[in-house]
C-alpha cells in the first residue's frame, strides 16, 4: 500500500470535508487504541483517553483543561455516535461547504464545536447540577448543525436539490428537515447538556449565515469569494494543489469569454 499516493490523494487534494473525515477517524482510533494499551499495562483500572479530551461544565475543569472547549468534538460516546455522525459528515457537509466555501465552512465549523460547549457551560452555572447534570460533552453534532443552519440560512432552498451521496437519489426537503430535527434531538431525555451543546451549535450556525448573507450584497457574491479563494490558494501554490471537487468549482465560477 502506497500510503504517500494515500496522502496526497486523499488529505493533501482531499475537500475540507474529506479532511474532516479523516480527523475525526483518526482520532477515534488513536483514543481506542492508546486507552487499550494503557489498560493494558495498569489492568487494575480502565483507562478512556476521550474523557481527557471531553469537555465539563465545572470552572475548575475548564480552566484546567482549556483544550476542551474545541478536542470534545473528537472522542464519541460508543463506535454508533462516531459512526452517525461520520455518516451525517459525508452525507450533508459537502453541499454546505460548496456553498458556504472551505474558509467560511472551517470557521463555522470551529465556532459551532466552541459555541456548543459555551453553551453548555453557562446553561449549568445559571441552572445548576439538579437540572443539568454535569457530564462528559463529546462528539461533533453541534458542528455539522452550525454549518447545516449557517447554509439554510444563506440558501434557504439549499435541501430543495439535495441528492443522497449513497445511492445519488433526490431527497425531498420535509424527510431532511425532519432528520436534522431528530438530531438535535439525539442528545437523550437525560443528557440536557448535549441538547444545550446542540442548540448552542445551532445559534452559532443561525448568526453566522445571517452575517455572511448580509455581507453578500448578491447572490453571486458567495459563489465571487469562494472563487477568490481558490485563486488565492493556487497563486499560493499552484493549479496542481487543488483537489478535484476545487478545480471544477474554479472553473465552473470563472468568467466566461463572450467572444
Amino acid at each position: 500500500m502506497n500510503w504517500l499516493k494515500l496522502y496526497k490523494e486523499y488529505w493533501q487534494e482531499g475537500s475540507i470535508v474529506m479532511r474532516l473525515l479523516i480527523l475525526h477517524t483518526v482520532a477515534y482510533l488513536l483514543i481506542g487504541l492508546t486507552s487499550w494499551v494503557c489498560t493494558l499495562i495498569t489492568p487494575l483500572r480502565w483507562w478512556d483517553l476521550g474523557l481527557s479530551l471531553s469537555f465539563y461544565p465545572e470552572w475548575d475543569k475548564v480552566l484546567y483543561h482549556p483544550w476542551s472547549l474545541v478536542t470534545y468534538a473528537l472522542p464519541h460516546l460508543n463506535f454508533f455516535h462516531f459512526f452517525g455522525n461520520m455518516c451525517l459528515i459525508y452525507a450533508l457537509l459537502p453541499v454546505m461547504a460548496y456553498r458556504l466555501g472551505t474558509r467560511r465552512f472551517l470557521w463555522t465549523y470551529i465556532g459551532g464545536i466552541v459555541a456548543g460547549a459555551m453553551t453548555y457551560l453557562l446553561g449549568y452555572q445559571l441552572l445548576g447540577t439538579q437540572t443539568i447534570p454535569p457530564l462528559s460533552l463529546q462528539g461533533a453534532s453541534a458542528a455539522i448543525l452550525s454549518v447545516c443552519a449557517a447554509a439554510v440560512m444563506i440558501d434557504r432552498k439549499i435541501f430543495s436539490s439535495f441528492t443522497l451521496r449513497f445511492t445519488g437519489n433526490r431527497v425531498p426537503p420535509i424527510p431532511l428537515w425532519v432528520f436534522l430535527f431528530l438530531v438535535f434531538l439525539s442528545a437523550g431525555r437525560g443528557n440536557l447538556g448535549g441538547h444545550l451543546a446542540h442548540l448552542g451549535g445551532l445559534l452559532f450556525g443561525i448568526t453566522c449565515g445571517l452575517y455572511y448573507r448580509k455581507q453578500a450584497k448578491r447572490p453571486a457574491s458567495i459563489f465571487t469569494s469562494d472563487r477568490e479563494e481558490l485563486l488565492r490558494k493556487t497563486r499560493h501554490s499552484s493549479f496542481s494543489s487543488l483537489s478535484p471537487e476545487e478545480r471544477r468549482r474554479l472553473m465552473k465560477n470563472l468568467p466566461k469569454d463572450k467572444n
